[in-house]
């Protein structure tokens, strides 16, 4: 799988987050086959012993630890969500959507957001 910088550095930054257990991250992405690379890489990265298990249907990681990575591509299906952390991933001219990601961000005492202009290259 080839991996471009921004995303190495996304998925270090979500690797991070899913640290704690209670993390609940969202990965905000342009198409699914974007999401499709996030995931892959997600997985790759992750320790022997701590690799998340993909529930395609839900378009969600959930790590042994607990903690879970759900993946979203337009505004309206995050309308009412919540979670610690979210990583815009190449989501350029769609303002709405990185508005409805920002609302979300209410978990947690430091809610933070990552945005990369291309992650998938």
């Amino acid at each position: 799988m080839r991996v471009s910088h921004k995303q190495q550095g996304g998925l270090a930054w979500v690797t991070d987050a899913v640290a704690d257990p209670a993390a609940r991250v969202a990965v905000v992405a342009s198409a699914r086959h974007h999401a499709r690379q996030i995931v892959a890489g997600l997985i790759s990265v992750a320790a022997t012993g701590q690799r998340p298990k993909f529930y395609v249907t839900r378009w969600m990681l959930r790590y042994p630890n607990g903690a879970e990575v759900r993946f979203y591509f337009d505004a309206d299906e995050m309308r009412g969500t919540q979670h610690h952390a979210a990583w815009l991933a190449a989501i350029s001219g769609r303002s709405r959507v990185a508005e409805q990601a920002l609302l979300g961000l209410r978990l947690g005492r430091w809610p933070r957001a990552l945005f990369t202009e291309d992650a998938c290259s």
